[in-house]
Protein backbone atom coordinates (compact mmCIF):
# COMPACT_ATOMS: atom_id res chain seq x y z
CA UNK A 1 0.00 0.00 0.00
CA UNK A 2 2.89 2.32 0.89
CA UNK A 3 4.20 1.74 -2.51
CA UNK A 4 1.07 2.79 -4.34
CA UNK A 5 0.97 5.71 -2.22
CA UNK A 6 4.70 7.29 -3.46
CA UNK A 7 3.47 6.14 -6.64
CA UNK A 8 0.32 7.97 -6.98
CA UNK A 9 2.74 11.31 -6.00
CA UNK A 10 5.14 11.30 -9.02
CA UNK A 11 4.12 12.96 -12.31
CA UNK A 12 2.26 10.22 -14.27
CA UNK A 13 4.58 8.79 -16.76
CA UNK A 14 3.39 7.45 -20.25
CA UNK A 15 2.70 3.35 -20.84
CA UNK A 16 3.19 2.42 -24.10
CA UNK A 17 1.14 -0.26 -26.15
CA UNK A 18 2.20 -2.04 -29.09
CA UNK A 19 -0.61 -4.52 -31.07
CA UNK A 20 1.22 -6.35 -34.19
CA UNK A 21 -0.08 -7.81 -37.05
CA UNK A 22 1.23 -9.27 -40.27
CA UNK A 23 0.91 -7.54 -43.66
CA UNK A 24 -0.42 -8.06 -46.69
CA UNK A 25 -4.11 -9.84 -46.54
CA UNK A 26 -3.37 -13.02 -44.33
CA UNK A 27 -5.62 -15.04 -42.37
CA UNK A 28 -4.70 -17.19 -39.68
CA UNK A 29 -7.29 -20.32 -39.00
CA UNK A 30 -7.55 -22.56 -35.78
CA UNK A 31 -9.19 -26.04 -35.43
CA UNK A 32 -11.60 -26.33 -33.47
CA UNK A 33 -14.10 -29.36 -32.79
CA UNK A 34 -12.75 -30.41 -36.44
CA UNK A 35 -13.92 -27.20 -37.91
CA UNK A 36 -11.49 -24.41 -39.90
CA UNK A 37 -12.15 -21.05 -38.14
CA UNK A 38 -10.34 -17.42 -38.73
CA UNK A 39 -8.18 -16.97 -35.61
CA UNK A 40 -6.54 -13.76 -36.74
CA UNK A 41 -6.59 -11.42 -39.85
CA UNK A 42 -4.99 -9.12 -40.78
CA UNK A 43 -6.88 -4.99 -41.73
CA UNK A 44 -7.11 -5.88 -45.81
CA UNK A 45 -8.45 -9.39 -44.87
CA UNK A 46 -11.03 -7.32 -42.55
CA UNK A 47 -11.75 -5.03 -44.94
CA UNK A 48 -13.42 -7.60 -47.47
CA UNK A 49 -15.36 -8.71 -44.59
CA UNK A 50 -13.87 -11.25 -43.00
CA UNK A 51 -14.09 -11.32 -39.41
CA UNK A 52 -13.14 -13.26 -36.16
CA UNK A 53 -14.26 -16.74 -35.72
CA UNK A 54 -15.44 -16.74 -39.05
CA UNK A 55 -16.09 -20.51 -40.95
CA UNK A 56 -12.56 -20.63 -42.62
CA UNK A 57 -14.48 -21.08 -46.34
CA UNK A 58 -16.53 -18.64 -45.99
CA UNK A 59 -13.72 -16.34 -45.67
CA UNK A 60 -11.70 -17.41 -48.39
CA UNK A 61 -14.56 -17.24 -50.79
CA UNK A 62 -15.16 -12.93 -49.28
CA UNK A 63 -11.16 -12.53 -49.77
CA UNK A 64 -9.76 -14.98 -52.49
CA UNK A 65 -6.41 -13.46 -52.68
CA UNK A 66 -5.66 -14.04 -48.62
CA UNK A 67 -2.66 -16.53 -47.83
CA UNK A 68 -4.04 -18.83 -45.18
CA UNK A 69 -1.36 -20.23 -42.25
CA UNK A 70 -2.27 -22.74 -39.70
CA UNK A 71 -2.47 -21.60 -36.12
CA UNK A 72 1.24 -22.21 -34.41
CA UNK A 73 1.04 -21.13 -30.79
CA UNK A 74 4.97 -21.98 -30.25
CA UNK A 75 5.83 -20.01 -32.85
CA UNK A 76 3.59 -16.77 -32.55
CA UNK A 77 5.03 -17.16 -28.72
CA UNK A 78 8.07 -16.90 -29.82
CA UNK A 79 7.72 -14.31 -32.41
CA UNK A 80 6.62 -12.48 -29.59
CA UNK A 81 9.51 -12.73 -27.51
CA UNK A 82 11.81 -11.31 -30.08
CA UNK A 83 9.49 -8.24 -30.98
CA UNK A 84 10.27 -7.80 -26.86
CA UNK A 85 13.73 -8.37 -26.79
CA UNK A 86 13.76 -5.78 -30.07
CA UNK A 87 11.80 -2.77 -28.21
CA UNK A 88 14.50 -2.75 -25.36
CA UNK A 89 15.95 -0.38 -27.84
CA UNK A 90 13.32 2.33 -26.96
CA UNK A 91 12.60 1.53 -23.14
CA UNK A 92 14.46 -0.88 -20.89
CA UNK A 93 11.30 -1.73 -19.06
CA UNK A 94 9.26 -3.73 -21.97
CA UNK A 95 6.46 -6.83 -20.87
CA UNK A 96 4.80 -8.90 -23.40
CA UNK A 97 1.12 -8.34 -22.64
CA UNK A 98 -0.29 -11.18 -20.33
CA UNK A 99 -3.90 -9.96 -20.95
CA UNK A 100 -5.48 -12.88 -23.09
CA UNK A 101 -7.04 -12.40 -26.63
CA UNK A 102 -10.34 -13.94 -26.80
CA UNK A 103 -11.90 -15.16 -29.75
CA UNK A 104 -15.68 -15.69 -29.95
CA UNK A 105 -15.71 -16.42 -26.15
CA UNK A 106 -12.53 -17.47 -25.54
CA UNK A 107 -11.89 -20.38 -28.04
CA UNK A 108 -8.81 -19.54 -28.52
CA UNK A 109 -6.66 -17.06 -26.46
CA UNK A 110 -2.94 -15.80 -26.93
CA UNK A 111 -0.90 -12.95 -26.04
CA UNK A 112 -0.34 -10.81 -28.80
CA UNK A 113 0.77 -7.49 -27.70
CA UNK A 114 3.72 -5.17 -25.57
CA UNK A 115 3.65 -2.96 -22.58
CA UNK A 116 6.26 -0.34 -22.33
CA UNK A 117 7.20 1.96 -19.91
CA UNK A 118 8.36 5.12 -21.30
CA UNK A 119 8.31 6.95 -17.54
CA UNK A 120 11.67 9.19 -17.73
CA UNK A 121 12.81 8.60 -20.82
CA UNK A 122 10.15 9.92 -23.57
CA UNK A 123 11.83 13.17 -23.39
CA UNK A 124 14.79 11.66 -24.99
CA UNK A 125 12.43 11.22 -28.62
CA UNK A 126 11.33 14.53 -28.15
CA UNK A 127 7.89 13.59 -26.38
CA UNK A 128 5.65 10.53 -26.33
CA UNK A 129 3.90 11.23 -30.21
CA UNK A 130 7.25 11.28 -31.67
CA UNK A 131 8.12 7.77 -29.93
CA UNK A 132 5.03 6.73 -31.31
CA UNK A 133 5.91 7.62 -34.51
CA UNK A 134 9.09 6.16 -34.20
CA UNK A 135 8.16 2.70 -33.11
CA UNK A 136 5.33 3.07 -35.84
CA UNK A 137 8.03 3.47 -38.38
CA UNK A 138 10.11 0.95 -36.88
CA UNK A 139 7.33 -1.98 -37.03
CA UNK A 140 6.31 -0.83 -40.72
CA UNK A 141 9.56 -1.61 -41.76
CA UNK A 142 9.85 -5.14 -40.16
CA UNK A 143 6.50 -5.51 -42.23
CA UNK A 144 3.93 -5.41 -39.06
CA UNK A 145 0.85 -3.07 -38.67
CA UNK A 146 0.56 -1.41 -35.80
CA UNK A 147 -2.14 0.26 -33.34
CA UNK A 148 0.00 2.29 -30.23
CA UNK A 149 -1.34 4.20 -27.62
CA UNK A 150 0.29 6.29 -24.96
CA UNK A 151 -1.56 7.33 -21.63
CA UNK A 152 -0.87 7.73 -17.76
CA UNK A 153 -2.00 4.05 -17.16
CA UNK A 154 -1.49 0.48 -18.42
CA UNK A 155 -5.41 0.14 -18.70
CA UNK A 156 -6.26 3.50 -20.34
CA UNK A 157 -3.01 2.74 -22.92
CA UNK A 158 -4.33 -0.70 -23.66
CA UNK A 159 -7.73 0.69 -24.14
CA UNK A 160 -6.88 2.99 -26.57
CA UNK A 161 -4.77 0.65 -28.60
CA UNK A 162 -7.00 -2.09 -29.45
CA UNK A 163 -10.25 0.22 -29.79
CA UNK A 164 -9.64 3.63 -29.40
CA UNK A 165 -10.43 5.72 -33.36
CA UNK A 166 -7.00 6.24 -34.35
CA UNK A 167 -4.33 4.15 -34.91
CA UNK A 168 -1.71 6.19 -32.83
CA UNK A 169 -3.51 7.85 -29.44
CA UNK A 170 -1.38 10.04 -26.88
CA UNK A 171 -3.51 11.42 -23.88
CA UNK A 172 -2.51 13.11 -20.55
CA UNK A 173 -4.12 12.39 -17.54
CA UNK A 174 -6.95 15.67 -17.98
CA UNK A 175 -8.06 14.03 -20.96
CA UNK A 176 -8.12 10.01 -19.15
CA UNK A 177 -12.03 9.97 -18.35
CA UNK A 178 -13.24 11.73 -21.69
CA UNK A 179 -11.40 9.65 -23.97
CA UNK A 180 -12.24 6.26 -22.51
CA UNK A 181 -15.99 6.99 -21.96
CA UNK A 182 -16.85 6.08 -25.21
CA UNK A 183 -15.22 3.38 -25.60
CA UNK A 184 -16.54 -0.59 -25.19
CA UNK A 185 -16.60 -2.19 -22.03
CA UNK A 186 -14.70 -4.65 -23.49
CA UNK A 187 -11.94 -2.00 -23.81
CA UNK A 188 -11.52 -2.94 -19.93
CA UNK A 189 -10.09 -6.63 -20.30
CA UNK A 190 -12.72 -7.47 -18.84
CA UNK A 191 -13.90 -11.54 -19.04
CA UNK A 192 -16.19 -12.56 -21.76
CA UNK A 193 -19.29 -13.57 -19.29
CA UNK A 194 -19.13 -10.22 -17.83
CA UNK A 195 -19.35 -8.32 -20.90
CA UNK A 196 -22.41 -10.50 -22.14
CA UNK A 197 -24.24 -9.88 -18.91
CA UNK A 198 -23.26 -6.23 -18.84
CA UNK A 199 -24.44 -5.90 -22.91
CA UNK A 200 -27.65 -7.63 -22.06
CA UNK A 201 -29.08 -4.82 -20.05
CA UNK A 202 -27.43 -2.06 -22.40
CA UNK A 203 -24.20 -1.28 -20.68
CA UNK A 204 -21.99 -1.18 -23.80
CA UNK A 205 -19.82 1.59 -23.27
CA UNK A 206 -17.40 2.42 -20.01
CA UNK A 207 -19.22 5.77 -19.78
CA UNK A 208 -22.10 3.82 -18.63
CA UNK A 209 -20.54 1.93 -15.65
CA UNK A 210 -19.59 5.10 -14.64
CA UNK A 211 -23.01 6.16 -13.33
CA UNK A 212 -24.09 2.76 -12.07
CA UNK A 213 -23.25 2.77 -8.27
CA UNK A 214 -20.20 0.87 -7.38
CA UNK A 215 -21.92 -1.03 -4.65
CA UNK A 216 -23.95 -2.58 -7.44
CA UNK A 217 -21.57 -3.61 -9.32
CA UNK A 218 -19.94 -5.49 -6.49
CA UNK A 219 -22.88 -7.13 -5.51
CA UNK A 220 -23.45 -8.46 -9.20
CA UNK A 221 -20.03 -8.83 -10.75
CA UNK A 222 -18.03 -9.38 -8.08
CA UNK A 223 -14.22 -7.02 -7.42
CA UNK A 224 -12.68 -7.97 -11.28
CA UNK A 225 -14.62 -5.49 -12.68
CA UNK A 226 -14.14 -2.44 -10.19
CA UNK A 227 -10.34 -3.58 -10.59
CA UNK A 228 -10.27 -2.97 -13.93
CA UNK A 229 -12.23 0.10 -13.83
CA UNK A 230 -9.71 2.07 -11.38
CA UNK A 231 -6.87 0.43 -13.19
CA UNK A 232 -8.04 1.86 -16.84
CA UNK A 233 -8.90 5.12 -15.10
CA UNK A 234 -5.20 5.27 -12.91
CA UNK A 235 -6.86 5.35 -9.49
CA UNK A 236 -4.71 2.18 -8.80
CA UNK A 237 -1.44 1.31 -9.95
CA UNK A 238 -0.28 -1.38 -12.12
CA UNK A 239 3.52 -2.06 -12.67
CA UNK A 240 5.33 -3.70 -15.82
CA UNK A 241 7.41 -7.04 -15.22
CA UNK A 242 10.27 -6.39 -17.53
CA UNK A 243 10.82 -9.03 -20.22
CA UNK A 244 13.92 -10.94 -19.65
CA UNK A 245 15.67 -13.52 -21.61
CA UNK A 246 17.15 -16.42 -19.63
CA UNK A 247 19.68 -19.26 -21.61
CA UNK A 248 17.40 -22.49 -22.90
CA UNK A 249 18.51 -25.51 -21.06
CA UNK A 250 19.10 -28.65 -23.57
CA UNK A 251 20.84 -31.69 -23.33
CA UNK A 252 21.10 -34.23 -26.64
CA UNK A 253 22.38 -37.60 -26.78
CA UNK A 254 22.36 -39.17 -29.87
CA UNK A 255 22.72 -43.37 -30.89
CA UNK A 256 24.97 -44.84 -33.29
CA UNK A 257 21.77 -45.11 -35.71
CA UNK A 258 18.25 -45.67 -35.57
CA UNK A 259 17.36 -47.68 -32.68
CA UNK A 260 13.81 -49.29 -31.72
CA UNK A 261 14.84 -50.88 -28.02
CA UNK A 262 13.13 -48.84 -25.50
CA UNK A 263 15.71 -50.30 -22.93
CA UNK A 264 18.14 -48.22 -24.60
CA UNK A 265 16.12 -45.26 -25.40
CA UNK A 266 15.19 -45.27 -21.09
CA UNK A 267 18.75 -45.60 -20.30
CA UNK A 268 20.34 -42.64 -22.71
CA UNK A 269 17.01 -40.70 -21.05
CA UNK A 270 17.18 -41.01 -17.29
CA UNK A 271 21.44 -40.53 -18.17
CA UNK A 272 20.22 -36.55 -20.07
CA UNK A 273 17.56 -36.34 -16.91
CA UNK A 274 20.62 -36.65 -14.74
CA UNK A 275 22.65 -34.01 -16.77
CA UNK A 276 19.70 -31.85 -16.94
CA UNK A 277 19.07 -31.66 -13.11
CA UNK A 278 23.19 -31.14 -12.51
CA UNK A 279 22.54 -28.04 -14.77
CA UNK A 280 19.39 -27.15 -12.69
CA UNK A 281 21.12 -27.73 -9.32
CA UNK A 282 24.31 -25.56 -10.76
CA UNK A 283 21.87 -22.72 -11.70
CA UNK A 284 19.25 -23.02 -8.22
CA UNK A 285 16.58 -23.40 -10.93
CA UNK A 286 14.03 -25.65 -11.06
CA UNK A 287 11.79 -27.09 -13.99
CA UNK A 288 8.41 -26.17 -14.40
CA UNK A 289 7.98 -27.56 -17.95
CA UNK A 290 9.82 -29.98 -19.76
CA UNK A 291 10.17 -31.06 -23.26
CA UNK A 292 11.24 -34.26 -24.55
CA UNK A 293 12.68 -34.88 -28.60
CA UNK A 294 12.51 -38.11 -30.18
CA UNK A 295 14.13 -37.44 -33.76
CA UNK A 296 12.92 -40.31 -36.46
CA UNK A 297 14.87 -40.54 -39.54
CA UNK A 298 11.72 -41.39 -42.16
CA UNK A 299 9.24 -39.32 -39.36
CA UNK A 300 8.57 -36.33 -38.26
CA UNK A 301 10.31 -35.58 -34.73
CA UNK A 302 8.14 -36.90 -32.02
CA UNK A 303 7.79 -33.85 -29.03
CA UNK A 304 5.74 -34.31 -26.05
CA UNK A 305 5.72 -31.15 -22.91
CA UNK A 306 5.51 -32.41 -19.77
CA UNK A 307 4.20 -29.98 -16.71
CA UNK A 308 5.23 -30.40 -13.05
CA UNK A 309 3.22 -28.92 -10.15
CA UNK A 310 6.29 -27.07 -8.44
CA UNK A 311 9.87 -26.08 -9.39
CA UNK A 312 11.69 -29.56 -9.32
CA UNK A 313 15.33 -30.57 -10.07
CA UNK A 314 15.45 -34.01 -8.39
CA UNK A 315 16.17 -36.65 -11.09
CA UNK A 316 14.37 -39.10 -9.40
CA UNK A 317 10.47 -37.17 -9.96
CA UNK A 318 11.31 -35.64 -13.01
CA UNK A 319 12.28 -39.91 -14.72
CA UNK A 320 9.04 -40.63 -12.37
CA UNK A 321 6.66 -38.49 -14.86
CA UNK A 322 8.90 -39.06 -17.84
CA UNK A 323 9.18 -42.57 -18.30
CA UNK A 324 5.22 -43.31 -18.79
CA UNK A 325 5.57 -40.83 -21.35
CA UNK A 326 7.99 -42.37 -22.72
CA UNK A 327 6.21 -45.69 -23.15
CA UNK A 328 3.47 -44.16 -25.22
CA UNK A 329 5.75 -42.58 -27.58
CA UNK A 330 5.71 -43.61 -31.32
CA UNK A 331 9.00 -44.77 -32.24
CA UNK A 332 8.48 -44.56 -36.15
CA UNK A 333 11.17 -46.72 -38.00
CA UNK A 334 13.79 -45.85 -34.61
CA UNK A 335 14.97 -42.90 -32.61
CA UNK A 336 18.49 -41.23 -33.98
CA UNK A 337 18.37 -38.52 -31.02
CA UNK A 338 16.84 -37.47 -27.56
CA UNK A 339 16.51 -34.12 -26.23
CA UNK A 340 15.30 -33.04 -23.31
CA UNK A 341 14.47 -29.10 -23.17
CA UNK A 342 13.79 -26.98 -20.26
CA UNK A 343 11.25 -24.75 -21.78
CA UNK A 344 9.99 -23.24 -17.99
CA UNK A 345 12.75 -22.36 -15.40
CA UNK A 346 12.78 -20.40 -12.15
CA UNK A 347 14.26 -19.87 -9.25
CA UNK A 348 14.39 -22.61 -6.00
CA UNK A 349 14.94 -21.27 -2.52
CA UNK A 350 18.07 -23.46 -1.12
CA UNK A 351 16.93 -25.68 1.49
CA UNK A 352 18.71 -27.97 4.17
CA UNK A 353 18.11 -31.03 3.00
CA UNK A 354 19.01 -32.94 6.31
CA UNK A 355 16.12 -30.84 8.39
CA UNK A 356 13.49 -31.21 5.66
CA UNK A 357 14.12 -35.04 5.59
CA UNK A 358 12.51 -34.76 9.42
CA UNK A 359 9.38 -33.54 8.54
CA UNK A 360 6.96 -36.66 6.53
CA UNK A 361 4.93 -34.22 5.99
CA UNK A 362 6.91 -32.38 3.46
CA UNK A 363 7.77 -35.72 1.69
CA UNK A 364 3.61 -36.59 1.72
CA UNK A 365 3.27 -33.42 -0.17
CA UNK A 366 5.71 -34.07 -2.96
CA UNK A 367 4.70 -37.33 -3.33
CA UNK A 368 0.99 -36.35 -3.73
CA UNK A 369 2.14 -33.91 -6.48
CA UNK A 370 4.37 -36.61 -8.19
CA UNK A 371 1.23 -38.61 -8.22
CA UNK A 372 -1.14 -35.49 -9.39
CA UNK A 373 1.66 -34.78 -11.92
CA UNK A 374 1.69 -38.18 -13.64
CA UNK A 375 -1.59 -38.17 -13.86
CA UNK A 376 -2.12 -34.73 -15.54
CA UNK A 377 0.71 -35.28 -18.23
CA UNK A 378 -1.11 -38.92 -18.55
CA UNK A 379 -5.09 -37.63 -18.83
CA UNK A 380 -4.95 -33.75 -19.28
CA UNK A 381 -5.57 -31.30 -17.10
CA UNK A 382 -9.09 -30.83 -18.24
CA UNK A 383 -9.79 -33.76 -17.04
CA UNK A 384 -8.88 -33.53 -13.63
CA UNK A 385 -10.85 -31.17 -11.38
CA UNK A 386 -10.50 -29.71 -8.11
CA UNK A 387 -12.68 -28.17 -5.46
CA UNK A 388 -12.85 -24.19 -5.91
CA UNK A 389 -14.52 -22.68 -3.15
CA UNK A 390 -15.09 -18.74 -3.46
CA UNK A 391 -16.49 -16.54 0.20
CA UNK A 392 -19.69 -16.32 -1.27
CA UNK A 393 -23.30 -16.37 0.57
CA UNK A 394 -24.77 -17.81 -2.96
CA UNK A 395 -25.01 -21.62 -2.37
CA UNK A 396 -23.70 -22.78 -6.25
CA UNK A 397 -20.53 -20.10 -6.16
CA UNK A 398 -19.36 -21.94 -2.90
CA UNK A 399 -19.37 -25.16 -4.74
CA UNK A 400 -17.64 -24.89 -7.56
CA UNK A 401 -14.83 -26.70 -9.07
CA UNK A 402 -11.64 -26.09 -11.91
CA UNK A 403 -9.21 -28.05 -13.85
CA UNK A 404 -5.50 -28.91 -12.38
CA UNK A 405 -3.27 -27.76 -14.72
CA UNK A 406 -0.32 -28.50 -12.63
CA UNK A 407 -0.17 -29.63 -8.88
CA UNK A 408 0.61 -26.60 -7.93
CA UNK A 409 -2.63 -25.50 -8.45
CA UNK A 410 -3.31 -27.82 -5.37
CA UNK A 411 -3.14 -26.67 -1.96
CA UNK A 412 -2.09 -29.45 0.49
CA UNK A 413 -2.29 -27.25 3.97
CA UNK A 414 -5.57 -26.39 5.99
CA UNK A 415 -7.03 -23.41 6.02
CA UNK A 416 -5.77 -20.77 8.44
CA UNK A 417 -9.52 -20.01 9.70
CA UNK A 418 -12.40 -22.12 10.08
CA UNK A 419 -15.38 -22.01 7.72
CA UNK A 420 -18.35 -19.60 8.50
CA UNK A 421 -20.32 -21.61 11.13
CA UNK A 422 -23.63 -21.98 8.53
CA UNK A 423 -25.69 -25.04 8.96
CA UNK A 424 -25.10 -26.35 5.29
CA UNK A 425 -25.92 -29.79 3.91
CA UNK A 426 -23.25 -32.39 3.19
CA UNK A 427 -24.22 -32.89 -0.14
CA UNK A 428 -25.60 -30.10 -2.38
CA UNK A 429 -26.93 -30.97 -6.08
CA UNK A 430 -25.91 -29.55 -9.07
CA UNK A 431 -28.99 -28.28 -10.43
CA UNK A 432 -31.73 -27.47 -7.90
CA UNK A 433 -34.68 -30.37 -8.25
CA UNK A 434 -37.85 -28.67 -8.48
CA UNK A 435 -40.36 -30.29 -5.96
CA UNK A 436 -44.48 -29.93 -5.78
CA UNK A 437 -45.39 -29.22 -1.81
CA UNK A 438 -48.32 -28.82 0.17
CA UNK A 439 -47.93 -25.88 2.61
CA UNK A 440 -50.85 -25.18 5.10
CA UNK A 441 -50.28 -20.92 5.22
CA UNK A 442 -48.01 -19.12 2.00
CA UNK A 443 -44.66 -18.13 2.83
CA UNK A 444 -44.47 -21.07 5.38
CA UNK A 445 -42.33 -24.32 5.46
CA UNK A 446 -44.69 -27.44 3.54
CA UNK A 447 -45.72 -29.90 5.23
CA UNK A 448 -45.86 -32.78 2.63
CA UNK A 449 -43.70 -32.66 -0.40
CA UNK A 450 -42.96 -34.83 -3.80
CA UNK A 451 -39.43 -36.16 -4.60
CA UNK A 452 -38.03 -38.34 -7.05
CA UNK A 453 -40.91 -40.29 -7.26
CA UNK A 454 -41.87 -40.47 -3.69
CA UNK A 455 -44.34 -38.62 -1.80
CA UNK A 456 -43.19 -37.73 2.21
CA UNK A 457 -44.28 -35.73 5.13
CA UNK A 458 -42.54 -33.28 6.58
CA UNK A 459 -41.90 -33.98 10.71
CA UNK A 460 -39.59 -31.55 11.32
CA UNK A 461 -38.56 -28.10 10.30
CA UNK A 462 -35.97 -24.86 10.58
CA UNK A 463 -35.81 -21.93 8.95
CA UNK A 464 -36.14 -19.76 6.86
CA UNK A 465 -33.07 -18.31 5.99
CA UNK A 466 -33.33 -15.76 3.09
CA UNK A 467 -30.71 -15.50 0.29
CA UNK A 468 -30.91 -13.19 -2.82
CA UNK A 469 -28.82 -13.75 -6.08
CA UNK A 470 -28.02 -12.03 -8.80
CA UNK A 471 -27.75 -13.16 -12.01
CA UNK A 472 -27.99 -10.22 -14.41
CA UNK A 473 -28.66 -6.24 -13.32
CA UNK A 474 -32.39 -6.98 -13.96
CA UNK A 475 -32.75 -10.01 -12.87
CA UNK A 476 -32.40 -11.46 -9.08
CA UNK A 477 -34.42 -14.16 -7.35
CA UNK A 478 -35.04 -14.40 -3.73
CA UNK A 479 -35.24 -17.91 -2.08
CA UNK A 480 -36.10 -18.98 1.55
CA UNK A 481 -34.42 -21.73 2.72
CA UNK A 482 -35.19 -24.88 5.17
CA UNK A 483 -33.95 -27.77 6.39
CA UNK A 484 -36.83 -30.42 6.49
CA UNK A 485 -36.55 -33.54 7.94
CA UNK A 486 -38.34 -36.02 6.11
CA UNK A 487 -40.69 -38.80 7.80
CA UNK A 488 -37.63 -41.73 6.50
CA UNK A 489 -35.43 -39.70 8.55
CA UNK A 490 -33.82 -37.49 6.56
CA UNK A 491 -32.78 -34.47 6.38
CA UNK A 492 -33.07 -31.99 2.94
CA UNK A 493 -32.38 -28.83 2.12
CA UNK A 494 -35.34 -26.95 0.57
CA UNK A 495 -35.65 -23.28 -0.85
CA UNK A 496 -38.75 -21.55 -1.77
CA UNK A 497 -38.53 -18.90 -4.72
CA UNK A 498 -40.53 -16.15 -4.38
CA UNK A 499 -40.25 -14.77 -7.47
CA UNK A 500 -42.31 -17.80 -9.49
CA UNK A 501 -43.78 -19.70 -6.10
CA UNK A 502 -41.78 -22.76 -7.11
CA UNK A 503 -40.29 -24.98 -3.94
CA UNK A 504 -36.70 -26.82 -4.87
CA UNK A 505 -34.78 -29.47 -3.14
CA UNK A 506 -30.60 -27.73 -2.88
CA UNK A 507 -29.26 -30.45 -1.00
CA UNK A 508 -29.47 -33.05 1.84
CA UNK A 509 -27.39 -34.26 4.89
CA UNK A 510 -25.79 -37.80 4.36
Amino acid sequence: MRRQTRTARRKPGKRLTVQGLRLPPLIISAEVSQCQYVARCCPLAAASGVLLAMNLAEAAALCPQAQVHPWQPDVYQSVMAKLAQWAGRFSPRVMIDPTPHEVDGGFLSALHGLLIDASGTEHLYGGCRVLLGRIQQALRELGFYSRLAAAPSIGSAWALAHYGAEPIASIDAAQLSQSLAHLPIAALRLPHDIIQNLSAVGVVQIQHLIHIPRVSLLERFGSHLLRRMDQSLGQVYEDIEAFTIRPVLSVTQPFDGPTTQLEAIFAATEQLVHQLSEQLIRQQRGVDELEVVLTRPYHAPNRKKLSFGCHIHDPRRIWAVLRPCLERMHLGGGVEAVTLTAVRTALVAPQQTQISQMHSSSDDTDNIREFLDGLINHWGGQRLRMSAPEVSHIPECTGRTKPISNSAQCDFTPPLAPWPPLDRPSILLDQPEPTPCVALQPDCPPHRLNWRGGNYAVISRVGPERIVTYRTLAHQQTRDYFKLQLEDGRWLWVYHALEDNRWFVHGLWG
